[in-house]
């Protein structure tokens, strides 16, 4: 088990999105990757992996309102990891061309990276909420948790995430 700074049993405070959480993180997959119990191919599990969960659910038939939410937030968390290599494990890397452009990539990426975040969060919520009415109110989920409504919820969560995110793109 691993905790970030701050958090479950590890000493210090939260400093989320920091450059030495950042190194934190890359010690502890340097760590893990050392490991007997590992063959070194950690980096990439989860971006690979949310690509296995598109193909698996794009191609789910009938579309039931999980696996619509779902699909959002593989794509959101597709979002999320994409963006953070770019945003923050290229800059450790040193490269010449990416340090001469970070700044402009910034500017845009940054905000982006909030909405997706913001976006995936709320979804995730909105998931819990669909489960809780199908195991706790059976009765009632074939009323409540149907497909155009939860089209509807996911772009609600959508456009208030965009709302709320249009003032970080001018901080």
């Amino acid at each position: 088990r691993v905790d970030s700074r701050g958090t479950g049993r590890s000493p210090g405070y939260v400093d989320v999105w920091s450059g030495r959480e950042t190194v934190d993180l890359y010690d502890c997959i340097e760590w893990a990757a050392a490991q007997p119990w590992s063959n070194g191919r950690i980096g990439l599990a989860g971006l690979f992996g949310n690509i296995l969960t598109l193909v698996v659910l794009f191609h789910h038939k009938p579309l039931q309102t999980t696996t619509l939410v779902l699909e959002s937030i593989a794509v959101t968390d597709t979002g999320v990891l994409v963006g953070n290599l770019v945003l923050r494990s290229f800059r450790y890397l040193e490269i010449d061309a990416y340090t001469s452009v970070y700044e402009y990539v910034f500017i845009w990426l940054f905000p982006l990276m909030f909405f997706v975040r913001l976006a995936n969060t709320w979804l995730t919520v909105l998931l819990t909420v669909d489960r809780y009415i199908a195991v706790c109110h059976p009765l009632h989920a074939q009323r409540l948790c149907t497909i155009s409504r939860t089209k509807v919820s996911i772009a609600v969560i959508l456009l208030l995430c965009v709302i709320f995110t249009i003032p970080r793109a001018f901080e």
